[in-house]
């Protein structure tokens, strides 16, 4: 659920990104008259979109994403320390078979000669290696 409250909270921010980005802040009004017209001028001159940064809604959402962010912070800790003490020694084939490099292949070898002749090329290239049987 933080999450959705904080993708709630960027949108303000950045509607007024884009609003800062359209609507140049401290710039003369005749220009923005000029630009966009004597009725869009007022508007942004009424919702505060020339000084979008310290606008009052601007600042409410930004405190907004702020309190968010760091409840989202104060509660993921813990799981994120476990989930990094646990180290999964041995991933299920399907989410091997997610990797987009991979493929099936057959060998004339038995599987522990295979395993061997992999294990020495890897381990020549300084890799670690180690073996388990199917299925446990």
């Amino acid at each position: 659920m933080p999450a959705v409250r904080i993708t709630c909270g960027m949108i303000p921010t950045m509607t007024a990104s884009v609003i800062g980005t359209v609507v140049k802040p401290h710039e003369p009004s005749s220009n923005d008259v000029n630009q966009f017209g004597p009725f869009w001028a007022e508007f942004f001159a009424k919702a505060s979109l020339y000084t979008a940064s310290s606008a009052r809604w601007f600042l409410l959402a930004l405190t907004f994403l702020v309190m968010s962010t760091r409840l989202c912070i104060a509660r993921n800790p813990p799981k994120i320390i476990a989930g990094l003490r646990t180290y999964k020694d041995q991933p299920p084939e399907q989410a091997l078979a997610a990797f987009r490099h991979n493929g099936p292949a057959e060998s004339p070898e038995t599987p522990v000669r295979a395993f061997e002749r992999i294990s020495a090329l890897l381990q020549a290239a300084g890799w670690k290696t180690k073996g388990r049987t199917q299925g446990r």
